[in-house]
């Protein structure tokens, strides 16, 4: 019996580094189980029957990463910046073969027209030369593209199994908001009017918490979250650029409405207010930022975040508004 432990112990982590090989090599590309069990060299029944927990990380709902340890990590790590390499060298050389198939296309075309015997047929065949060169270009736009975005996904998987330092948060204090909780109730139920009655209401209380947890000299910090970037990494970045006494709190409102009702109507009148917007002008990047980091959120949710207008802020208390551009891995 303890022979059969170690073995379905050594199949489950052979199991799980199939899984991560994959994530890495073909981001967003659905694994299939049978071929899973094929390569762990188990049938797809046992597969189903004695390692059904790992169904999520098959499927993709769940990040894999949370089942490695350091040292599992860390070479599925180096498999991602090994692909990651190659990608970029791919790239690289994509791009030079096209300014090269352009500029070699261009040239034809202009020492064909300088020619005096230029014939009829000869302007036809020239022209279908350049509706080909025209075509192979339009691939290799498309297949820049799909690195791109490939690139874009690693850099996110990357930057996300990398081990987590340690930061001095020695005068900042963070609130943040647990909505994956809710949007799951959501995903069973489906009743969009009572998962914002119950957001509204945890961004409510977050808020509250953070008036009464801020010091008489302590600012607070409004992250508008728009499911574009880590709300973890922002906090980083923000104590790393800002010297004083913060507290910081995710408040996914999306609305001028919002933001005053459900936010700054819970701050006290002298409480100094920093807001901060993230936006993205790439599609590319938003789609993998949201896939990587904000998968459990409902697509109702999104739409909302979408739809955000610019706010129109007249308080007194308000004395910074920032708007960022999101970049990719963020």
């Amino acid at each position: 019996m303890s022979e059969h432990r170690r073995g379905s112990k050594d199949t489950e982590q052979r199991l799980i580094q199939i899984i991560a090989s994959h994530a890495i090599k073909f981001p967003g590309k659905k694994l299939l189980k049978a071929k899973l069990a094929a390569a762990a060299g188990i049938t797809r029944q046992a597969l189903h029957r004695y390692y059904g927990h790992l169904e999520p990380y098959i499927s993709g709902e769940k990040s894999v990463s949370d089942l490695l340890d350091g040292n599992s990590k860390n070479a599925v790590l180096s498999t991602g910046i090994e692909r990651l390499k190659a990608l970029e060298a791919e790239l690289q050389s994509l791009k030079v073969g096209r300014d090269k198939a352009i500029e070699r296309a261009r040239t034809e075309y202009l020492t064909s027209l300088m020619k005096s015997d230029l014939a009829l047929h000869d302007v036809d065949g020239l022209r279908a030369r350049l509706e080909a060169q025209s075509l192979h270009n339009d691939i290799l736009i498309n297949q820049i593209k799909t690195l791109e975005a490939e690139l874009t996904v690693l850099k996110l998987e990357k930057r996300h199994l990398l081990p987590k330092q340690s930061a001095g948060w020695d005068n900042t204090s963070i609130f943040d908001v647990n909505l994956k909780r809710i949007f799951d109730a959501y995903q069973t139920s489906g009743d969009a009017a009572k998962l914002d009655r119950e957001k509204l209401k945890a961004v409510q209380d977050a808020i509250v918490r953070a008036q009464k947890a801020s010091s008489a000299d302590a600012a607070i910090v409004v992250f508008i979250d728009r499911y574009l970037c880590s709300f973890d990494m922002f906090c980083k970045d923000f104590k790393s650029q800002r010297n004083g006494n913060f507290v910081i709190v995710r408040a996914p409102v999306f609305s001028t409405l919002q933001l005053k009702t459900l936010v700054l109507s819970k701050l006290d009148i002298d409480t100094p207010v920093k807001i901060f917007s993230p936006y993205c002008e790439s599609q590319i990047v938003a789609k993998a930022q949201r896939a990587f980091y904000f998968s459990y959120v409902p697509e109702h949710e999104i739409a909302l975040a979408d739809k955000m207008q610019s706010m129109s802020i007249s308080d007194p208390r308000v004395n910074e508004v920032v708007t960022y551009k999101i970049e990719q891995g963020e």
